[in-house]
């Protein structure tokens, strides 16, 4: 067997191979310290944006459940010309006997809790044990009740026609309990003065950044953006005409 050999040359003095001891560097204990404070840095930075992106899908799926709930309540408008009660107590409607606008909702036209929920609440729907206790509230002293008529416990909802100023008059909204429970669950109902009593509720502008989404009598939503999410009636108004859009007698 022939061997062939080849004669390599390598560059370098007298054209011998050298070999060069490679410098190793390490990060001293001020670079690594650097390092940490620009990621710490960049993460205040971008945490607020992801979280902020986080809540405006939050807020889409809540303007999406009270579009369904606007759906939901043309459907009944045209059945029985009124808007849906929010509770069994309205004597004059069909569907007497559930115990609220939620548990009608859901058995009539298939609403899932997780619509009846808001999708900003820390507590799971299913630990919720009654509809009283969901996420968005009906105006009951004007629209979908008549408390202010002092019609004994019997709260007749609003005609349709009885609205002047459909596209500007609430009906169903963010909404939170009174006293302790403030922020921690929802009702029902909402009312249209401020007050102390929890099953009252009031409008929530704390769940999506001092933003309370509103649906419309007329059936679109929209977000209002209050100018103190603690004082929301100081924005929506104290029993004015986006709360009884007409019906005052």
């Amino acid at each position: 067997m022939n061997t062939i050999k080849r004669n390599i040359k390598f560059p370098g003095k007298n054209n011998s191979f050298q070999l060069k001891k490679e410098k190793v560097c390490s990060f001293t204990l001020i670079e690594l310290l650097v390092v940490i404070a620009i990621i710490a840095i960049l993460a205040a930075i971008l945490l607020p944006v992801l979280n902020s992106a986080r809540e405006r899908g939050r807020t889409a799926s809540c303007i999406n459940n009270l579009k369904q709930f606007g759906t939901a309540s043309f459907t009944y408008v045209d059945s029985f010309d009124y808007y849906p009660p929010w509770s069994a107590k309205s004597g004059a409607v069909e569907y007497n006997g559930f115990s609220t606008w939620g548990e009608l909702f859901a058995e009539i036209y298939g609403m899932s809790k997780e619509v009846l929920y808001d999708p900003s609440f820390t507590t799971d729907p299913d630990s919720y044990t009654n509809y009283a206790r969901i996420g968005y509230g009906m105006n009951w002293r004007y629209v979908n009740g008549s408390e202010y008529l002092g019609s004994n416990n019997t709260y007749i909802p609003a005609k349709h026609v009885q609205i002047e100023n459909p596209s500007s008059t609430y009906t169903i909204m963010d909404t939170t309990q009174n006293g302790s429970f403030a922020f921690i669950r929802g009702t029902s109902r909402v009312y249209a003065l401020p007050s102390s009593t929890a099953m009252y509720g009031r409008p929530d502008a704390s769940r999506h950044q001092g933003t309370v989404n509103i649906l419309f009598c007329d059936g679109h939503a929209e977000g209002i953006k209050v100018a103190d999410k603690e004082a929301s009636y100081t924005t929506l108004g104290n029993q004015d005409a986006h709360w009884h859009g007409g019906r005052i007698n």
